[in-house]
């Protein structure tokens, strides 16, 4: 296994970038380095757009834990649907940009890594063959708090879906997973 983050760093980067980041905002905060009333003035100033903004850092992997913590603080102050309408239009917009022009970067690790003995032992597995499951698991990811773009690879590899509809499709569903964190 630890050959195979030596050997697809580009993809290790991605989860140890998100993991970092959060554990580092959150002892930032709990510390009292981050004033999260001056960081509030802040995106204030800029109105709505900052909300579009925010969502287009948020799919980017490093960034996702810190807007997270950033849209728990407003869940009070803004109605959660207004944020997860914002938020989602910039993640989506943000996610279109990966799913096409960013994903090309990373498909030759993909391909390396489909001959890994972790990827080989689930390709024998039908389910993993089906294209339709295999887009539908990159829905799951981009839904999920894990970064969108492993989501986006997923979908692009199996390239069943045009790009209008994956651009609604990411809308919603992250529309309804910023919803529900906010909800909770």
């Amino acid at each position: 296994m630890k050959n195979i983050f030596k050997k697809y760093h580009k993809i290790e980067l991605i989860f140890l970038f998100y993991f970092v980041f959060f554990i580092i905002f959150y002892f930032l905060y709990k510390l009292n380095i981050i004033d999260i009333n001056h960081l509030k003035a802040i995106i204030n100033s800029f109105g709505a757009i900052s909300f579009i903004m925010l969502g287009i850092l948020y799919s980017f992997a490093f960034l996702a834990p810190i807007i997270t913590a950033i849209f728990i603080f407003y869940s009070g102050d803004i109605s959660n649907f207004q944020i997860a309408l914002l938020a989602g239009i910039g993640i989506a917009l943000a996610d279109l940009f990966i799913y096409k022009v960013y994903e090309y970067k990373i498909n030759d690790e993909i391909k390396s890594l489909e001959k890994t003995k972790f990827i080989k032992y689930f390709s024998k597995f039908k389910i993993f063959k089906d294209k339709l499951f295999m887009t539908f698991l990159g829905f799951i990811f981009i839904a999920s708090p894990l970064p969108d773009s492993v989501g986006i690879m997923l979908i692009e590899e199996e390239k069943i879906l045009k790009t209008k509809y994956f651009f609604f499709i990411d809308l919603i569903l992250n529309m309804t997973a910023i919803y529900f964190y906010l909800s909770l």
